[in-house]
């Protein structure tokens, strides 16, 4: 694996007037090869599930939260928004199974 790298992100301000913190991440800063390269965090495009992980720790760690914190979703090109709240904490981070579907 490559040394570890910061992943990038994009921030914006808008949230915290709501107590959110609003970021994206872009795809520097991760340990995929390519065709995903580099910071790939979808489980079901086909990347290695070690990469995956390696590269959702790295962007938990750019975010400043625990990665047991986060919520993942098997993202799809459409018009669906799903809310998400503290109940879901944790969801498809290690696996698929237990993803946000279709969001």
């Amino acid at each position: 694996m490559p040394p570890a790298a910061a992943a990038s992100l994009v921030r914006w301000d808008d949230g915290t007037r709501f107590g959110v913190d609003v970021a994206v991440t872009t795809r520097h800063g991760g340990v995929s090869p390519p065709p995903y390269a580099t910071l790939n965090l979808g489980l079901h495009v086909g990347d290695e599930p070690a990469n995956v992980a390696a590269n959702r720790a790295r962007a938990a760690t750019a975010f400043g939260v625990d990665l047991g914190s986060m919520v993942f979703a098997r993202q799809v090109h459409g018009a669906r928004a799903v809310q998400v709240g503290p109940a879901d904490r944790g969801r498809g981070v290690a696996t698929e199974d237990d993803a946000i579907p279709d969001a």
